[in-house]
């Protein structure tokens, strides 16, 4: 088994501050851990080079204490709490991250340390039936945390994307119309009025004004031809000739 399979999930938006956590532990476990992720509008965060998120806590009776996390694969990892379980009682935690010099601590939450069962006790049946009763109940949580975590990462992507609209639905109808504006544009300039012709491409139409525009007439005394080009000089229209190649 993979200890860090048993690790308490915990969800940290540092704009908000408020952590999603659910931790808890008995007093002398080594084996309790945490991964953390980051997230930012139901978006998990990228960590960043140089980025430091810890962990501190004050337990009771005892001096204070933090460690920092071990960066794996894409996500942090508290493995080495053992002081934050050095003693039975509430312990007021917060998590902090430093990023280019700059500080981001959390609010406040606390983690419940529970007294062990006395040394040498033995378990009984219906002890036993309890346990596993309260195990199954901490795996249903964890489950529909996550579930939650993963709507709420759907429901900020479909925020984004409606950027400034009333619904993603409402975007798309503009979208729509801006394209059929397009396209009744384009559809409207392959029309000529004034020769009444509609032409298969708006490529075409040009083609056809330049070649208009420009025209190539022979001198019937000397035999050279000349190109012909109407210009418009100073708002008033001329022909321009030049001999033609």
């Amino acid at each position: 088994m993979d200890i860090r399979d048993t690790y308490f999930k915990v969800y940290w938006d540092p704009g908000k501050r408020k952590p999603y956590a659910v931790v808890w532990g008995k007093q002398s476990d080594t084996g309790r851990g945490i991964e953390v992720t980051l997230i930012a509008d139901g978006k998990v965060l990228e960590p960043v080079a140089g980025e430091i998120l810890r962990i501190s806590w004050k337990t009771p009776g005892l001096p204070g204490g933090y460690v920092n996390a071990v960066l794996d694969g894409g996500k942090y990892y508290f493995d080495d709490l053992s002081g934050l379980f050095g003693a039975a009682g509430d312990v007021p935690a917060q998590l902090e991250i430093q990023s280019a010099g700059k500080f981001i601590q959390s609010d406040t939450f606390v983690i419940p340390v529970l007294e062990p069962v006395a040394e040498g006790a033995i378990l009984t049946s219906d002890q036993f039936t309890a346990l596993q009763v309260a195990l199954a109940s901490v795996s249903s949580l964890e489950q529909r945390f996550d579930e939650a975590i993963a709507a709420l990462t759907v429901d900020g992507e479909v925020i984004t994307a409606r950027n400034g609209f009333p619904s993603l639905n409402a975007r798309l109808d503009a979208n729509d119309q801006e394209v059929d504006i397009i396209s009744g544009e384009v559809t409207g300039a392959r029309q000529s009025a004034a020769k009444g012709l509609t032409y298969p491409t708006l490529d075409a139409r040009l083609e056809a004004l330049e070649a208009d525009q420009s025209k190539t007439v022979q001198d019937l005394d000397s035999g050279k031809n000349y190109s012909a080009v109407l210009e418009v000089l100073d708002g008033q229209p001329r022909l321009k000739i030049t001999e033609a190649n």
